[in-house]
C-alpha cells in the first residue's frame, strides 16, 4: 500500500514538471503581433504647372490637400517668366501671382508669392507651388495580409498580426499632423454639444424638464 502511494506521488511530480515546463514555453514564446508603430513622415509637396492650368478648381484641390496634410506653414508660390519674351513678361508674371494668391486666400490658405526670371522659359509662365506636409505610413517591416492586393493567399514568412489594420488605418487619418498633439482644439458642433451636457453640473444649475412631444389632430 505504501509502495502505491509513493508511485502515485512520483507520477504526480513528473506530470507537474511537464506542465510547468509547458507553461514556461508558452509564457516566453514570441508574440505574433506587430510591435512597431505607424510612422508620421514629413515631406515636401512640389507642384510645377503652367499658369494656364492653375485655375480655381486646381487651386481648390491643392488647398484641400494643404488643409488636411499641410504642416501649418505658409505656401510658397513662384511664377517663372522669361525676360527675353514679349508676352511672358514680369508684369504678366506679377498679375498671375496676384490672381493665384487671391484664389488660395479664398480657400483659407496664406501664400508667399514671388516672380522669378528664367531665360529660355518661353512664352508661357509656370507656377511653382511648394509646402511641407505630413503623411502617415504603415510601420516598418509591415506587409499587408495575403489576398489584399492579389489572389495570392500564401502567408509571408514572419507576417505580424496588426500590420494590415495599421496600413489601412494610416490612410484614413484626415489630418496626420493632429497625431503630433499640442495643436489648438477646433470648435465643432459635437464638441459644443458635449460641453453643454456637463455645463449644468459645473454651475449647479438644474436643466429644465422637457415638455415632450405632441402631434396635431
Amino acid at each position: 500500500m505504501k509502495m502505491n502511494k509513493v508511485l502515485v506521488l512520483s507520477a504526480s511530480v513528473l506530470v507537474s514538471g511537464f506542465l510547468l515546463q509547458g507553461c514556461e514555453n508558452i509564457v516566453h514564446s514570441e508574440t505574433k503581433l506587430s510591435q512597431n508603430k505607424m510612422k508620421l513622415q514629413q515631406e515636401e509637396i512640389f507642384e510645377d504647372i503652367s499658369v494656364d492650368k492653375m485655375d480655381a478648381g486646381y487651386i481648390a484641390a491643392l488647398s484641400r490637400h494643404y488643409s488636411s496634410q499641410g504642416d501649418g506653414g505658409d505656401v510658397d508660390l513662384t511664377v517663372i517668366y522669361d525676360p527675353q519674351s514679349s508676352t511672358n513678361t514680369a508684369m504678366h508674371a506679377s498679375s498671375h501671382a496676384a490672381r493665384i494668391s487671391e484664389d488660395f486666400r479664398k480657400n483659407g490658405v496664406h501664400v508667399n508669392s514671388s516672380i522669378l526670371p528664367v531665360k529660355g522659359q518661353g512664352n508661357v509662365a509656370r507656377a511653382v507651388v511648394s509646402y511641407d506636409s505630413f503623411a502617415l505610413a504603415a510601420p516598418d517591416d509591415c506587409e499587408m495580409m495575403p489576398g489584399m492586393h492579389d489572389r495570392n493567399i500564401d502567408t509571408p514568412v514572419g507576417y505580424q498580426l496588426g500590420c494590415t489594420r495599421d496600413s489601412i488605418f494610416a490612410k484614413q487619418i484626415a489630418r496626420p499632423k493632429d497625431l503630433m498633439g499640442g495643436g489648438e482644439t477646433q470648435d465643432t458642433s459635437d464638441g459644443r454639444r458635449a460641453a453643454n451636457i456637463v455645463d449644468g453640473y459645473r454651475t449647479g444649475v438644474q436643466n429644465e424638464p422637457l415638455d415632450g412631444e405632441s402631434s396635431s389632430e
